[in-house]
């Protein structure tokens, strides 16, 4: 159950209810609402199981045709399928039975602490993507979401090459202008990363979190010289 008040005003003093299925929102004008009602509402085979989230420590409840939901209780109903879903958090596995998990949940099922950030790592040339609390997080998109956690100001020690060279430096976001002064890069140098066997260019300005293991080789620029 969502802690959000669960009502908006509705015309002659009627109540509009609040709920979520799988994710996304829906208005319902009664109280009540039935199994079947909320599948069809949301488009869903009639086939699928749905289940009402309750806060812990109850157990989530199975919706079934003979008893139907109460929308006006306090907060906004979610319902949702049960899926076993795959993600990592830094090299440790863990399943999640819905599509969508938020960073507080990350965070409790990682046992990270309030001091360290939560980064979902995305393929270069793009920035890993920063996760609060609050963000919201798709486990159902192609390929198993891996979470990178790094503790403020105690970054984790960990290797990279640059242009063969091995470097030790600790983990956390770094500008390429960083990493070429690390690997004692002239400046006018581009710099680029071998990512799942292709070099790709990385711009001066851009930030890279780094985790371990990258490689980065430089070459001069076209039509400097060298």
């Amino acid at each position: 159950m969502n802690k959000n008040q669960n009502t908006t005003p509705g015309a002659k003093g009627t109540g509009v209810l609040n709920l979520i299925i799988e994710g996304e929102k829906f208005k319902w004008h009664k109280q009540f609402i039935s199994c079947a009602e909320l599948k069809q509402l949301a488009g869903l085979a009639p086939e699928v199981e749905l289940f009402l989230s309750l806060e812990d420590p109850w157990d989530d409840e199975l919706v079934v045709d003979n008893k139907p939901v109460d929308l006006a209780r306090p907060g906004i109903e979610e319902f949702y399928i049960k899926r076993n879903l795959k993600f990592l958090i830094e090299d440790s596995s863990f399943e999640w039975n819905r599509q969508f998990i938020n960073g507080s949940k990350i965070r409790k099922l990682g046992k990270v602490v309030d001091d360290s950030e939560i980064f979902l790592a995305i393929d270069r040339p793009w920035e890993d993507e920063k996760i609060g609390n609050e963000t919201i997080v798709d486990l159902a998109r192609p390929g198993i979401e891996r979470f990178i956690i790094c503790k403020c100001g105690e970054g984790k020690l960990v290797k990279i090459e640059i242009n063969g060279v091995s470097y030790e430096l600790k983990r956390g976001k770094y500008s390429v202008s960083e990493i070429k002064g690390i690997g004692k890069v002239p400046i006018s140098y581009e710099l680029e990363e071998l990512i799942n066997g292709k070099l790709t260019p990385l711009d001066d300005q851009a930030t890279i979190l780094i985790k371990g293991c990258e490689e980065f080789f430089s070459h001069a620029r076209d039509g400097s010289s060298s």
